[in-house]
């Protein structure tokens, strides 16, 4: 977050000390970070709502007329689809879309806090 945060800023320098090829440098930095961090973000929101919908479909199947070896199969698969799945950075932060939401509005207030810093 300090590192996009701190390239926003640089793109404000740049524009400000007329320097045109460092901005623009910094501005394609910036955009292809947050385009990745929303795609690790969208592919985590995928798979947990994948994982949750195939509980789903699991429980609705008709998977108590099934051999009790097949039954006990599908009890663990839906046990085990009952436990929350996430994608994590670091194992600290989950990567769906709340979380994304969250990195940026953090990088927003860090990017208007190093900016008033530099504007005084």
């Amino acid at each position: 977050v300090y590192q996009i945060s701190s390239a926003g800023v640089q793109v404000l320098l740049s524009i400000r000390w007329s320097d045109p090829a460092t901005a623009m440098s910094y501005s394609i930095y910036v955009c292809i970070f947050l385009m990745q961090l929303a795609i690790y973000n969208y592919a985590g929101e995928c798979l947990s709502s994948s994982i949750s919908s195939l509980q789903r479909s699991l429980y609705q199947c008709s998977w108590y007329h099934l051999s009790p070896k097949a039954s006990r199969d599908f009890l663990f698969i839906m046990t085990r689809c009952g436990k929350r799945f996430h994608l994590t950075a670091g194992r600290i932060i989950p990567m769906n879309l709340e979380s994304y939401k969250s990195i940026i509005k953090t990088l927003g207030s860090y990017f208007s806090v190093m900016q008033a810093m530099f504007d005084e």
